[in-house]
């Protein structure tokens, strides 16, 4: 054959084996044996800042707190957008409000379509009976440790829980106890609690002659006195859950009060009998029976209590004691706090608080605001910025820095944390006009340390901008948990 005639063939033949093999069709299936059929093509990347939407929630691991009663607390309902932030408010708002749980676990798993998970929620039940431990304050005699804890949940009883605990503090000793029914959101619960301890109340007056003393101003050379007092009372309440944040508490209270009819200097422990009291305390140095109505509201929206990153809590109480109602004293209280957590960066907060309280005529010296100390106005002495009788009204506002100094786990607070902080305040008698030299304030620094079985300890270093009744240039301060 000519060349021309073989050069023609062999592109025949090329054209007819082009003709014979079809275009691919995305999707279709490589043909067995062909290269393509041994490669794999990967799956489309998900678009960065995909969402996750809630299929459906699985729960297991709780025999008595109900499926409907943790869906209530977590709060995810189907087709609710999900993250990982989300999720892990969810699982400690499930800690926080239901107390029989002790641990809960949340896993996701693809759902039924592209975009959707379902979420595995695996929770521990409390045993029945279970000894613990912890810690509260009163703003009157300081912080205090529950040595010894009770909590008993009745397995027949879902929500039903009882505790009794042993209370010991500076300036407190004695018992406490209660039961509550807890509710769902938008129902009634009901409980009680008691209590009987004796308390140390701490005030200051000059050295000379305390019997005479119920000013702040003028001498700097205050001393410390204390007088125990006899409490034991007992209260009934309705509590109205209005959502997982927000919580509505009213209820009657009786209280029998024994104040000493003497009292000691704190530093030599000298004695002193009733005729040298400050005159302002001793109409009220008898046995009292106090009953009354209160109202507490309560809307709390931090991510975590113990140290909050966002979310802020508003409190307000009162309260209504009469003689109409069985009584021997009338008179009235309320009182408000707000604080407000604003994070930046990891466990980097702002936290600030505005607090303050009135009360009415007739209100008993042991019921009254006393300022100063580590969770009111630091740098200065506990109580040590009011008359020996307390104020009728204060306000009290404070800001500080925390941050991390030894870090923990992700989701863990810091095993160590420092904070540097500003407090003022001032309380005022009722009549007196206001004076700029009645605010008191101070600026410092402090550490909080994480521990097992109490909690967060920590000192605060407070140095003080305004005089004092003790000319302290300093003082520092021991505290569990934050001051607020």
């Amino acid at each position: 054959m000519s060349n021309r005639v073989i050069k023609a063939l062999v592109l025949l033949s090329l054209a007819c084996s082009i003709t014979a093999v079809p275009p691919r069709v995305a999707g279709a299936a490589q043909d067995a044996g062909s290269p393509a059929a041994d490669q794999v093509t990967p799956a489309p990347e998900e678009p960065r800042g995909k969402v996750l939407t809630l299929e459906r929630v699985a729960i297991s691991g709780n025999a008595h707190v109900s499926d409907s009663a943790i869906l209530g607390t977590l709060d995810l309902a189907a087709r609710d957008t999900i993250t990982a932030e989300l999720l892990e408010k969810a699982r400690l708002r499930l800690l926080d409000q239901q107390p029989l749980l002790s641990t809960v676990d949340i896993a996701s798993r693809p759902g039924s379509r592209r975009g959707r998970i379902i979420l595995d929620i695996a929770v521990t039940e409390k045993k029945p009976i279970v000894f613990e431990t912890g810690y509260g304050h009163h703003d009157t005699y300081g912080w205090f440790l529950t040595l010894l804890g009770l909590r008993v949940d009745p397995a027949a009883a879902y929500g039903t829980e009882y505790r009794l605990g042993l209370r010991l503090g500076f300036h407190i000793a004695g018992l406490d106890g209660g039961f509550e029914r807890r509710a769902e959101h938008g129902r009634l619960g009901w409980g009680g609690s008691f209590h009987l301890y004796t308390q140390e109340q701490i005030f200051y007056a000059d050295q000379e002659l305390p019997a005479a003393g119920d000013s702040v101003s003028g001498s700097q050379d205050a001393r410390e006195y204390r007088q125990k007092i006899g409490r034991a009372g007992a209260e009934l309440f309705l509590r109205y859950r209005l959502s997982d944040n927000t919580r509505f508490t009213f209820g009657l209270q009786a209280e029998t009060v024994r104040p000493d009819s003497s009292y000691e200097q704190s530093e030599d422990g000298a004695e002193f009998e009733f005729s040298d009291f400050p005159r302002s305390l001793q109409p009220d140095i008898k046995h009292s029976d106090i009953v009354g109505l209160f109202l507490r509201a309560v809307r709390d929206t931090r991510d975590r209590a113990d140290y909050p990153r966002s979310g802020s809590y508003l409190a307000l109480r009162g309260q209504w004691n009469s003689d109409l109602l069985g009584g021997d004293e009338s008179y009235a209280k309320a009182e408000y706090d707000v604080r407000t957590h604003i994070g930046f960066g990891s466990w980097r907060v702002l936290s600030s608080r505005l607090s303050g309280g009135i009360v009415s005529n007739g209100t008993p010296y042991y019921d009254r605001f006393y300022l100063g100390g580590a969770y009111s106005i630091r740098g200065f002495r506990g109580l040590s910025l009011s008359p020996p009788s307390g104020h009728d009204g204060y306000v009290i506002a404070s800001s500080e820095i925390r941050f991390p100094l030894i870090a923990s786990s992700a989701n863990l607070p810091p095993r160590l944390s420092g904070l540097m902080f500003v407090d003022a305040g001032f309380g005022w008698k009722r009549g007196d006009a206001f004076r700029w030299t009645d605010v008191q304030a101070s600026a410092g620094y402090g550490v909080r340390m994480r521990l097992p079985w109490i909690g967060t300890l920590g000192i605060d270093m407070g140095v003080p901008f305004t005089d004092g009744r003790t000319d302290d240039r300093f003082y520092v301060h021991g505290c569990v948990g934050f001051s607020f």
